[in-house]
C-alpha cells in the first residue's frame, strides 16, 4: 500500500506541477497580449485563476501526504522528549482534527459543486462545477492519506507495546 500511496502522490505532484506551469504561461500570455500587443485576452485571467485553484488543492494534498504542511515547529520540538505513547496519541488527535477539516471540505465542496454544476464560466466553455470539484476531490484524497498516517501511527504504537 505504501508504494500505491507514493505513486498516487507522484501523480498528484505531476498534475499539480503541470497545472501550475500552464497557470504561469497563461499569466505571461495575458500580460504579453495586454501590454505588448494592446489586445487583452478575455479568457486568460479566468483560466489562470481556475488552474491555480486546482493546482493549490492538489498541492495541498501532496503536502499533507509528505507531512510537509503548515506546522508549529516549536510544538514538535517540545514533545520530542515525551514518551512514545503520548506522542502517538497527540499525533492521532492531530490527524483526527485534520480529518474533520477534510470531511467538512468534502461536504461543503460537494454541495458547492452540485449547486454550480450547470452554471457556465464567463469566458470559458466549461461549467463552474468542474472548478468547485477541486475541493471534494482533494479532500477525499487527503482523507485517504490521513487514514494511512493514522494506521501507521497506531501500528508503531502497538509495535512498541504502548511504550
Amino acid at each position: 500500500m505504501a508504494k500505491f500511496n507514493q505513486l498516487l502522490s507522484n501523480v498528484l505532484t505531476w498534475i499539480a506541477t503541470v497545472l501550475l506551469g500552464v497557470f504561469v504561461l497563461t499569466i505571461l500570455l495575458g500580460v504579453f497580449y495586454r501590454y505588448v500587443l494592446n489586445a487583452p485576452l478575455v479568457w486568460s485571467e479566468e483560466l489562470a485563476r481556475n488552474l491555480n485553484i486546482w493546482s493549490v488543492f492538489l498541492g495541498a494534498t501532496v503536502a499533507l501526504y509528505e507531512v510537509d504542511h503548515l506546522r508549529v515547529d516549536i510544538l514538535d520540538r517540545s514533545v520530542e522528549r515525551w514518551p512514545h505513547a503520548l506522542r502517538a496519541l497527540l499525533s492521532l488527535l492531530l490527524i483526527a482534527a485534520e480529518a474533520l477539516f477534510a470531511w467538512s471540505l468534502v461536504l461543503g465542496g460537494w454541495h458547492m459543486t452540485v449547486d454550480r454544476w450547470d452554471v457556465p464560466l464567463t469566458t470559458l466553455p466549461i461549467n463552474q462545477g468542474w472548478i468547485y470539484l477541486a475541493a471534494p476531490v482533494s479532500a477525499i484524497l487527503m482523507l485517504w492519506f490521513l487514514a494511512w498516517q493514522a494506521w501507521g501511527t497506531a501500528r508503531s504504537f502497538v509495535r512498541r507495546g504502548g511504550k
